[in-house]
């Protein structure tokens, strides 16, 4: 995670981190909801969205205003046990730091809207559009807009860092 240690938008591993100091252990904060972790930390008011009642657009819309406000952002996903991978090949029943909404663009139009998600556990193993392994839509030009100097095609590897397009969110979490 060289180049991105000082920035600031990496509070959600700082406040996992510390709820679990607060509970006592990593296992006694285990489970359970993270708007809870955040709001007992910070003290301030939590909005939760589920997917099945906002759009691709409205999600993103709203996830980039928040983004810009710098607010802590995570999501997560339901189903089996946190073992278990979705379609997408992401852990089900798992929170992760959603890290920064963003916009890729040529000259000006936007081109593509994407979401910078981290797994705590430090891997991804996300498959679809935007994976680490796909060469083909990540240019020279789009990683050089990537937030935080993050390298899509290595950040994968140890740091957990992964990028879903806001079409496939709402599908993989």
């Amino acid at each position: 995670m060289a180049g991105i240690g000082r920035s600031n938008h990496f509070w959600g591993m700082m406040l996992e981190k510390a709820f679990a100091k607060v509970k006592g252990t990593y296992t006694m904060a285990d489970g359970g909801f993270m708007e809870n972790g955040i709001r007992s930390l910070v003290g301030c008011p939590v909005v939760s969205y589920t997917t099945d009642s906002i759009s691709a657009d409205d999600a993103f819309t709203a996830l980039k205003a928040a983004n810009d406000l710098n607010y802590i952002m995570g999501t997560g996903t339901t189903g089996g046990a946190d073992s278990d991978v979705n379609s997408c090949n992401v852990a089900m029943s798992h929170a992760y730091s959603l890290i920064a909404a963003f916009e890729l663009k040529t000259g000006g139009t936007v081109d593509h809207k994407l979401y910078m998600i981290r797994n705590p556990w430090g891997q991804a193993f996300f498959n679809g559009t935007w994976s680490q392994s796909d060469t083909t839509s990540w240019t020279s030009d789009y990683i050089s807009q990537v937030p935080h100097g993050v390298n899509p095609l290595t950040s994968a590897t140890g740091s957990g860092i992964f990028f879903v397009s806001h079409t496939d969110f709402l599908t993989c979490f």
